[in-house]
């Protein structure tokens, strides 16, 4: 199977939420990651995530928990 690149840019990324393409899975994996100065809750799921639209849905949630608005 083919392994996904250890590099990978931002697959999207507003107000400090970003989704990432896990390095070395041999399926696509999505995580979040959260700029640490905006993290108040450690419960936020950050993944990983079988689809971006599963990694879309939770870094929306983890926008409104954190009190921000990511624009459409």
């Amino acid at each position: 199977m083919t392994q996904t690149p250890i590099i990978q840019p931002a697959r999207w990324s507003r107000n400090g939420v970003r989704i990432v393409v896990v390095p070395g899975a041999e399926l696509p994996r999505f995580r979040l990651e959260i700029d640490r100065r905006l993290i108040t809750d450690p419960f936020v799921a950050t993944g990983p995530f079988a689809s971006v639209e599963e990694a879309e849905r939770a870094a929306e949630i983890a926008a409104s928990a954190l009190g921000r608005k990511i624009p459409a």
